[in-house]
């Protein structure tokens, strides 16, 4: 990192206060961006899709709506049935899901669904200590309807394909019928991780930063500790 400009206190909360005015700005455009959200058109799901839950139970999407709550937010989690180990940025956003899980259950349903196996995600699940409620979707086409399965991001200037991919996808059930209302992926997902703000008042910002296996998995250790999966890298087998 090139030296820095140093000036006294006085420049700096000058400085300082002209940033403050874009930062307001910015804030102001965050609230319109959520109304003009909050005013999308619905879509009817036709499918009332089934997943894999604890003891090979099956439940549906509309099954999800719990609590008298009419709102459900879905975590698409990256772990393809092919892969070793999940996502760790998918690992990261869900370590703060977990921690968070309370708060949400006061006010909708939360899920995390990923197309692995269902005794895959309850692996990581106690590894992890967590208590998402977490679903497979490896029998229904509930993925790919989501566009969330072979997907093509652009990353480094270059096209990578990937067998699944993370976003949140919402859902409301009003009168026993399941609406789509609204989903974002790749980095519209960053308001969902506080580190990303956090990276951001940092002198060098982010910096490239990713999130490690050896620091994430702290219920189990691997053979090789160091190895990351790099699965948000991975490209599907065109064989």
């Amino acid at each position: 990192m090139p030296p820095h400009s140093v000036a006294s206190r006085e420049e700096r909360d000058r400085l300082r206060k002209e940033l403050l005015i874009a930062e307001k700005a910015l804030t102001r455009q965050r609230d319109e961006v959520a109304r003009r959200r909050r005013e999308l058109p619905w879509v009817r799901v036709e499918k009332d899709y089934t997943f894999e839950a604890a003891g090979g139970a099956t439940v549906r999407l509309s099954e999800l709506f719990r609590d008298g709550k009419d709102d459900l937010v879905v975590y698409h989690f990256m772990y393809d049935p092919d892969w070793e180990l999940p996502c760790d940025h998918c690992c990261c956003w869900a370590d703060g899901f977990n921690a968070y899980l309370p708060f949400f259950e006061d006010k909708f349903n939360f899920a995390v669904v990923a197309k692995a196996p269902y005794e895959r995600l309850a692996s990581v699940n106690e590894m992890k200590g967590w208590t998402l409620p977490m679903y497979s979707s490896a029998a229904s086409d509930f993925n790919k309807d989501c566009e969330v399965e072979d997907v093509v991001v652009k990353a480094g200037g270059k096209e990578i394909l990937l067998s699944q991919a993370a976003a949140v996808s919402v859902f409301r059930k009003e009168d026993g019928v399941v609406y789509s209302t609204y989903n974002t992926s790749q980095r519209g997902l960053e308001c969902f991780n506080a580190i990303w703000a956090f990276l951001d008042t940092l002198p060098n910002g982010r910096e490239g930063w990713h999130p490690k296996h050896r620091h994430l998995y702290t219920g189990k250790r691997f053979e090789k500790e160091d190895r990351s999966s790099e699965s948000h890298k991975r490209r599907k087998s065109q064989d």
